[in-house]
């Protein structure tokens, strides 16, 4: 059985100090990280950052290449093996419609998408020296369009079909929705197995929750022999302790039952 984490908002404001502190307790296997390409400091109207950075204006684009120190520790993380890289949007940039707030994978336009995608896979690419290969939505949300525009840079996404028509109607996305229906209906949680589309496939990442949830998550995904991918993100372990052990714990339990860890890309490619 297969086990990974994956975790989001790494981007400029992030300090090598705040991933260290989320995962001390990391022996072995990878932390797959969702990182932006051109971070926002505030996402809707909260900001998850450090308060040092507050004198940057909310909404300024600021690439991660700048964090030089970030960028560094990044590289030697890598290369031993204790992360790997994702693609996390463009830059999490947050749109009020209709008096909501949409992610930035829903209110751009197919051009944009296309070229936001194009542009921060590239510069991924050049600041770390590996090319991602997997697209993580901000707030998990993506519609067609979005689809689309990984499709077309040959990413894999790892999410799963919205409650909604979401997704290009064709016989791959029928099939899907319906087992993903059938499942969540037989066994009260989402398909936790890889999803296979024309042209990309899709994962699914479980929130973190309790230790006894994810434990009977985990006990349906061993018997039905399907990968336990959970995801978090590291501020959040870091302002909230209890959530840390949660992971803690569940990172224990799986790896004394056996499972083999990596990244997520690692399971892409291996299916």
């Amino acid at each position: 059985m297969y086990f990974a984490i994956r975790d989001d908002d790494t981007s400029f404001f992030t300090k090598p100090e705040d991933l260290e502190k989320a995962y001390d307790f990391l022996q072995e296997g990878c932390v797959s990280l969702s990182v932006i390409p051109f971070g926002v400091r505030v996402h809707k109207e909260t900001s998850p950052y450090s308060q040092e950075f507050e004198n940057i204006p909310a909404t300024e684009e600021k690439c991660i290449s700048d964090n030089k120190e970030l960028v560094e520790y990044l590289k030697k993380g890598i290369k031993s093996g204790r992360y790997s890289i994702m693609l996390h949007g463009f830059s999490h940039r947050y749109k009020q419609v209709g008096g909501k707030w949409l992610p930035e994978m829903l209110w751009k336009d197919a051009d944009r998408l296309s070229e936001e995608v194009r542009l921060g896979k590239e510069v991924l690419q050049k600041t770390f020296g590996v090319e991602p290969t997997v697209f993580v939505a901000p707030s998990n949300r993506i519609d067609a369009k979005g689809v689309a525009a990984i499709e077309k840079y040959d990413m894999n996404f790892s999410g799963t079909i919205w409650k909604e028509i979401d997704r290009k109607i064709d016989l791959y996305y029928i099939k899907n929705y319906f087992h993903r229906t059938y499942f969540h209906f037989r066994y009260k949680m989402p398909y936790s197995g890889i999803y296979c589309f024309k042209s990309h496939k899709e994962l699914y990442a479980h929130a973190i929750t309790t230790l006894e949830k994810m434990k009977k998550i985990y006990s349906v995904c061993k018997k039905k022999n399907l990968p336990f991918i959970v995801y978090t993100h590291y501020w959040d372990l870091n302002q909230n302790p209890e959530k840390k052990e949660v992971l803690k714990e569940l990172y224990a339990f799986c790896l004394a039952d056996g499972c083999s860890t990596g990244s997520i890309e690692s399971y892409f490619n291996a299916r």
